[in-house]
C-alpha cells in the first residue's frame, strides 16, 4: 500500500498516517471477494519500534457480499 504522513510529532513519538488498500480473497472454489479501502493509523514511538495506537478503515463498498468477514484490515 502507499503510504502518505498527515503529521509527524517527533518530541511526542507520533505519527498519522495513512494508506490505500485492494485485497482479494478467494474461498473455496468460486466465491471470490474484493476489498478496497483506505486506512488511518495513529502510530507511536516504543523504543526503536512504532506501534499502532489508533487505527480507522474506510471501506469502498457501502454493502459487504462476502459471506465471511476473516480479515484484518
Amino acid at each position: 500500500p502507499t503510504v502518505q504522513v498527515h503529521g509527524c510529532d517527533a518530541a511526542a513519538g507520533s505519527a498519522d498516517v495513512e494508506s490505500r488498500f485492494l485485497v482479494y480473497q478467494n474461498r473455496l472454489d468460486a466465491e471470490v471477494s474484493l476489498f478496497a479501502g483506505r486506512r488511518r493509523d495513529t502510530l507511536v514511538r516504543e523504543g526503536t519500534s512504532w506501534l499502532i495506537k489508533r487505527r480507522e478503515v474506510y471501506l469502498a463498498q457501502s454493502t459487504l457480499l462476502s459471506k465471511a468477514l476473516a480479515l484484518f484490515f
